[in-house]
């Protein structure tokens, strides 16, 4: 676009925008000869694009149940986890998993806290009762293989047991 013709194409295809129905923020981006006017809202199964002539005429829609079904899942997973899904149910679910999630992990430090070895930052000795069974011991594997940072972390709080801690008598 010349430079004259980019600003009165621009305020053509920003009013051609205003007309549509289209969830705010809306942004608009020149894509070769044509414009791209796009819907940009949180909610991502709310989101629209169009392509727009310099003249105003919209070419092609393209709304978010005519995405791929990859793209559609994805979407509506971050929108929930986002919690912009169900409004504030899907908000005061997400709420309430992230507090389960705080009150477990403070839970399990205390019991490693009050099980832990003497002198040691190593996991609590097995109860004589307990036995590791075959089965367990495969799932953490294939799960660490499949989530590399459960693997990492893994590998890193054995290496931290190996470590000798000395404290004072």
């Amino acid at each position: 676009f010349p430079e004259g013709d980019l600003l009165s194409s621009l305020d053509t295809v920003v009013k051609t925008a205003s007309t549509l129905s289209l969830r705010a923020p809306v942004i608009i981006t020149p894509s070769g000869s044509l414009w791209t006017v796009r819907s940009d809202t949180q909610n991502r199964p709310l989101r629209e694009s169009m392509t727009v002539t310099p003249d105003g005429h919209v070419v092609k829609q393209e709304t978010f149940a005519e995405k791929g079904f990859m793209d559609r899942i994805i979407g509506y997973g971050v929108a929930a986890h986002e919690g912009q899904l169900f409004g504030k149910m899907n908000q005061t679910i997400n709420l309430l998993v992230a507090m389960g999630l705080l009150m477990m992990s403070s839970a399990a430090t205390v019991l490693w806290l009050k099980r832990k070895p003497e002198g040691s930052l190593g996991a609590p000795l097995a109860l004589p009762t307990q036995t590791y069974g075959l089965g367990g011991i495969i799932v953490l594997i294939i799960l660490a293989l499949f989530l590399p940072e459960l693997g990492i972390s893994l590998v890193v709080l054995f290496l931290a047991s190996l470590i000798p801690i000395k404290t004072k008598p």
